[in-house]
């Protein structure tokens, strides 16, 4: 952590300021060390170049999820936390095959769709911003974050899993671990934040987006994308449920399995853990069959955001309208024909959605 933007920081819980205590120094970077707050007496160590800014029991052993209906008997903060305690067991175990992974090369690789349209965001938000300061909420190893870096003066990722962000900083990225619930960044100092697949891994969207309305400017922008939509999964539930969608698609089901075991590509899966974790880290695409945009929307309006929202397929671009492929075209246009009475609009059957939020109060 480079200790000239140590006063960003602020103590997740009550926001009072802190004292650094640098004790390895390599250069302008602090290696080992800590902050303290002397308002609520906590300290947050830096390890590794990273200060930590969550703390959590991550023995599987004590995590009692075998069984899903204890989950629900829990208050909603309880369920938060084992949300991320889930997440930061995932992601921690996946951290050193996650960029080699077949499923994450689609937004990792260069040149890529996804790679396209995040740049084309960033550079579009920014021009309306000083280029100051730049949040990515659940930064993972840096993909958008390095973008970050091209274009804003300071750039900063946070993440729940040390062992991703771990990766992060041996690239000479600056990262914290902390929780979106708990953001020990400043209040009104972020230009931008991102959040790249991250939305659905957490329960209490309310409290995150009051967070992000927190630390943002004034006018500052958030930007989210890669979040399954809730619209798109109802199809396919439907769908699910068409003996004749089921028999005019199985041929293609079968030629797509045996390509994928040909090509060698893995299924989205990446660890050996249990299925009740995997499904926590995962909750609105397991429990809540993706988010609704709309709903999304509506939260972020409470708290001051002007929302769009942008459907789309992997597209390289959402600002400017892209044609669909072909294959995409006959994909999308199978399902609606199957389910075309529930749904009011062609493009809310895409599987995913972004949104691009500016914050007016």
């Amino acid at each position: 952590m480079n200790y000239k933007i140590a006063n960003l920081y602020i103590c997740p819980m009550c926001h009072g300021p802190l004292i650094l205590n640098k004790k390895e120094l390599q250069g302008q970077n602090v290696i080992t060390g800590s902050f303290f707050c002397d308002k609520c007496k906590t300290t947050y160590p830096i390890q590794e170049g990273i200060p930590i800014f969550w703390k959590a029991d991550l023995k599987i052993e004590s995590f009692p999820l075998n069984k899903e209906k204890n989950i629900w008997s829990k208050r909603p903060e309880d369920i938060q936390e084992r949300v991320s305690i889930a997440n930061q067991i995932q992601h921690d175990r996946i951290a050193s095959t996650y960029d080699d992974n077949p499923y994450n090369l689609q937004f990792l690789t260069q040149n890529s769709a996804s790679q396209e349209r995040i740049h084309e965001v960033i550079n579009f938000i920014s021009e309306n911003t000083n280029r100051q300061l730049f949040l990515d909420i659940g930064c993972g190893t840096g993909n958008i974050l390095k973008i970050g870096n091209q274009v804003f003066d300071i750039s900063i990722g946070l993440d729940i899993s040390f062992e991703m962000l771990r990766i992060a900083s041996k690239r000479g990225l600056e990262v914290c671990q902390a929780t979106a619930q708990y953001l020990p960044i400043r209040t009104a100092t972020i230009d931008v934040i991102s959040c790249f697949s991250v939305l659905h891994h957490i329960y209490n969207l309310d409290t995150v987006f009051h967070e992000f309305s927190r630390v943002l400017i004034t006018n500052g922008y958030l930007y989210t994308d890669w979040d399954p939509s809730h619209k798109a999964r109802e199809m396919d539930k439907l769908l699910a449920d068409s003996k004749m969608y089921n028999a005019f698609i199985f041929p293609y089901r079968i030629v797509r399995k045996a390509l994928r075991r040909l090509l060698g590509k893995q299924m989205h899966k990446h660890s050996e853990l249990p299925d009740s974790i995997e499904k926590l880290a995962e909750y609105y695409d397991c429990y809540g069959h993706g988010l609704d945009p709309l709903e999304v929307k509506i939260l972020l309006s409470v708290v001051g955001f002007q929302t769009q929202i942008y459907y789309h397929n992997d597209a390289p671009s959402i600002l400017n309208k892209n044609e669909l492929s072909l294959l995409a075209r006959l994909k999308l246009g199978i399902k609606f024909w199957f389910a075309y009475n529930n749904l009011k609009k062609v493009d809310t059957a895409l599987p995913i959605f972004a949104t691009i939020s500016r914050k007016i109060g």
